[in-house]
């Protein structure tokens, strides 16, 4: 088992926290929960889960929390056993 550090890349970040302060109470939830388990997801193992992408550096993977899918998109530096979350694209449900 390996740790990892998880980072946002900083554009990623500030229209995650943007979608965030616009919203309402439920969604600021599910935002929330989000992040929580993007952050939990990817701080073990993250170098053997989600799929490579076209570009080899990038690996994807889809979470579902409660009343949203997310599709994540991550780069992982290994030696310094950093996750940067680079791409998120949300799917709400019902």
């Amino acid at each position: 088992m390996i740790r990892f550090t998880v980072v946002w890349d900083a554009v990623v970040e500030a229209h995650f926290l943007q979608a965030w302060l616009e919203s309402d109470a439920a969604t600021r939830a599910i935002l929330s929960e989000v992040a929580t388990t993007i952050d939990r997801t990817l701080a073990v193992d993250a170098h053997t889960k989600g799929e490579l992408q076209a570009n080899p550096q990038v690996r994807g993977e889809v979470i579902q929390v409660a009343k949203a899918s997310i599709s994540v998109f991550y780069e992982v530096e290994t030696e310094e056993r950093i996750v940067r979350v680079v791409r998120l694209v949300f799917r709400r449900t019902t």
